[in-house]
């Protein structure tokens, strides 16, 4: 049986995708598998927004920080502060879920809601949120700005569906005058 010899049980698909990670490791270093989840998360990275609260965490010394939430996103709407800790999702305690799992149970389809308790500084007992996920864009332009009076500077993060139309937005913008654009 598959597994048989693994000190933990392992599910079929993860044997299989190691293996091929594996092949494809030693023929060709240039070559990337994604699984259906990574796969997933790349398509959406790359279509320039995702539906979600609109927040960056991090595991921090085991807890999940909240490290900013997002201007103008549903998060940022109902108060989420940079240092805040997620200790629940939906009622579940999630000390011991990967960043990757939070952020599966953040995000969600547009107009459904998750409830979030928080630990914040200052504040004796828990608080708890609900909040209606929302379609979050993600800029691949972070920045432009004039280095000089004739040369400008904009700062690319990722190429997604929107960089084209981003990218051009910044030159006109710096183009029309020497301000920084946000």
């Amino acid at each position: 049986a598959a597994g048989a010899w693994s000190a933990e049980k392992t599910s079929p698909d993860k044997l299989v995708y190691a293996s091929i990670r594996g092949m494809l490791s030693r023929l060709d270093p240039h070559t990337n598998f994604l699984d259906p989840n990574e796969f997933s998360s790349m398509e959406e990275k790359q279509r320039g927004s995702f539906y979600g609260l609109g927040i960056s965490i991090q595991k921090r010394q085991g807890h999940v920080t909240v490290i900013s939430p997002i201007e103008g996103t549903p998060a940022w709407k109902k108060g989420l502060r940079a240092g805040d800790i997620i200790t629940r999702i939906n009622g579940e305690p999630i000390d011991d879920w990967t960043s990757d799992e939070v952020v599966r149970h953040l995000k969600g389809p547009k107009g459904t809601q998750v409830t979030i308790t928080i630990r914040r500084a200052g504040f004796r007992e828990p608080i708890e949120m609900t909040i209606t996920r929302a379609e979050i864009p993600t800029n691949s332009v972070r920045y432009a700005f004039m280095l000089t009076p004739e040369v400008g500077y904009v700062h690319l993060a990722e190429f997604t569906h929107t960089s084209s139309r981003e990218v051009i937005a910044a030159i006109d913008g710096l183009l029309r005058s020497d301000l920084t654009l946000p």
